[in-house]
């Protein structure tokens, strides 16, 4: 009985988000904003991934 209400929650939340992906009428109805702190933190976050993907010895020589 659980599944079957945990199962009608998650479609009403994702049907949401799929209605307001290809329904809205407006372009930017649901425009998001990234505040600058959690933008440089995904920046860096990027940075140092491109540098261990690229360089993965540096990484192994810490451990």
């Amino acid at each position: 009985m659980l599944a079957v209400i945990n199962s009608a929650v998650s479609i009403y939340y994702y049907f949401k988000v799929i209605i307001a992906m290809y329904f809205s009428s407006e372009e930017n109805a649901y425009e998001v904003h990234i505040p600058w702190g959690f933008r440089v933190a995904i920046a860096a976050s990027l940075v140092l991934i491109a540098l261990l993907t690229m360089m993965p010895g540096a990484v192994y020589g810490l451990i």
